[in-house]
């Protein structure tokens, strides 16, 4: 179960950091808060 567990974290943290999303305009989810941080404004709709 124990790696289980940490097969799926570890998935989530490489799909949620370094992974792009084409929703996000090409950026990781990471990148697009950042850039949401620097400019409140910022959207991807």
């Amino acid at each position: 179960m124990k790696l289980f567990i940490t097969k799926i974290e570890s998935f989530r943290r490489d799909y949620n950091s370094y992974r792009p999303h084409s929703s996000l305009q090409g950026m990781t989810p990471e990148e697009a808060e950042i850039e949401y941080i620097r400019n409140p404004e910022f959207s991807t709709f």
